[in-house]
């Protein structure tokens, strides 16, 4: 170390100090930068609007289970004209529903 002269010394705690500030100042601006995320929201947007419907699609589903295929039949029947009993006690037309085959 008694090579080394006082200037080149100088120079080396000058390059030292300037390089531990840039890197304290770097270090500092990408901390702010990465809190500022945190603090950002992206928002989409969603639109509605209203309108009147001039037809609805209301699925009606039973399930029924049987070992006998007479007697599963007799069920889906049953079933499907307690269905349809409703639906006329609610005054909905015969036309403007339809049943599906099981």
């Amino acid at each position: 170390m008694s090579n080394l002269s006082s200037k080149s010394i100088y120079i080396l705690g000058i390059s030292i100090f300037l390089g531990l500030s840039s890197l304290g100042y770097f270090l500092v601006k990408g901390v702010k930068t990465y809190k500022q995320f945190d603090r950002s929201v992206t928002v989409k947007g969603l639109s509605q609007k209203e309108f009147k419907a001039n037809i609805v699609l209301w699925p009606i589903k039973f399930a029924v289970a049987s070992n006998d295929l007479n007697d599963l039949n007799k069920q889906i029947e049953s079933n499907t004209k307690t269905i349809i009993e409703f639906l006329k006690e609610h005054k909905i037309m015969e036309d403007e529903w339809t049943i599906p085959a099981p």
